[in-house]
């Protein structure tokens, strides 16, 4: 029996990334991402805004971790946000 090295899967071509341009990553540290967050990450970081002002670095850190999971489903968002206002009373 002879053993054959494998050869790793070739990705499809949607998902090799092409590679970026500087005048593209230079564009996007223009933008805030706060402005690209769902409306549930956006109305708990104003929550805690009000409590807190709105340099302190829980609000953004809540938000953006309401932001990275309201990708599964708006009432998963919804859901944390509401948990989350209940764990910070």
């Amino acid at each position: 029996m002879t053993l054959v090295p494998a050869t790793p899967p070739v990705p499809p071509t949607s998902l090799v990334l092409a590679p970026r341009s500087a005048r593209t990553s230079l564009a996007r540290l223009d933008q805030d991402p706060r402005d690209a967050w769902p409306p549930p990450a956006r109305k708990l970081f104003d929550y805690l805004a009000d409590l807190y002002g709105e340099h302190d670095v829980l609000c953004t850190l809540a938000a953006a971790w309401i932001a990275h999971h309201h990708q599964r489903s708006p009432g998963t968002a919804k859901t944390y946000t509401q948990n989350f206002k209940l764990l910070e009373a």
